[in-house]
C-alpha cells in the first residue's frame, strides 16, 4: 500500500523514517509535507475502511511471513471496525474510547 502513496522510495525504506525527522520541526506542521502526508492518511484510511481485508491482506503478506494470511485478515479486519467506529464517533462531534 504505501508504494501508491510514496512511490519514490526504496523498497526497504520505511515511509515513517521520513515524515519522522521532518516533523521533529516547529514549522514541519504547516508544511506542504504535512498537508501531504494528511491527505495521504485520509485517501489510505478511506481505503482500508472500504476494501475487503483479505484483499488488503494479500499485498501486505510479503511484510509478514511467519504469519497466515487469513489470521492477518483477521486483524486488518479488526482495525477497520475500530477505524469505521472512531469515523462514526467523530462524525457526531465525540470521539469515543
Amino acid at each position: 500500500m504505501f508504494r501508491m502513496l510514496w512511490p519514490g522510495l526504496p523498497d526497504a525504506t520505511a515511509p515513517g523514517t521520513s515524515i519522522s525527522l521532518g516533523a521533529a520541526t516547529r514549522d514541519w506542521p504547516r508544511s506542504g509535507v504535512a498537508k501531504a502526508v494528511k491527505r495521504a492518511y485520509t485517501k489510505t484510511r478511506a481505503y482500508i475502511v472500504a476494501t475487503p481485508a483479505i484483499e488488503i491482506a494479500k499485498p501486505e503478506k510479503s511484510f509478514f511471513p511467519s504469519i497466515e494470511l487469513d489470521v492477518l485478515a483477521q486483524c486488518i479486519s479488526s482495525y477497520q471496525r475500530l477505524a469505521a467506529g472512531l469515523h462514526m464517533s467523530r462524525s457526531h462531534g465525540r470521539l469515543s474510547r
